[in-house]
């Protein structure tokens, strides 16, 4: 994500400031816009890839079980696999 002090300086995961947590899941998200981002600051157009504020967080559930929780910045569910009810 950019940064609005220096709009040519980008980052991923905790030093991006974002709201959300920052696992690779978030941040295999981020480093699409950041790279959108980079090009457009390559070729002097400003940017405008946004972040969709996706965000994961693997929960242990047992020894050898897990679920990863899916959400969007405001904490409502956003499941990839939508066969799952999170509700």
């Amino acid at each position: 994500m950019c940064c609005w002090s220096y709009p040519s300086a980008f980052s991923l995961g905790d030093s991006g400031n974002r709201p959300n947590p920052k696992p690779g899941a978030a941040i295999r998200k981020q480093a699409r816009v950041v790279a959108a981002s980079h090009g457009s600051a390559m070729t002097g157009k400003p940017a405008e890839a946004v972040p969709d504020g996706y965000a994961s967080c693997p929960l242990t559930t047992a020894h050898n079980r897990m679920l990863l929780a899916e959400f969007e910045d405001a904490m409502n569910p956003r499941p990839t696999l939508p066969l799952i009810n999170t509700q």
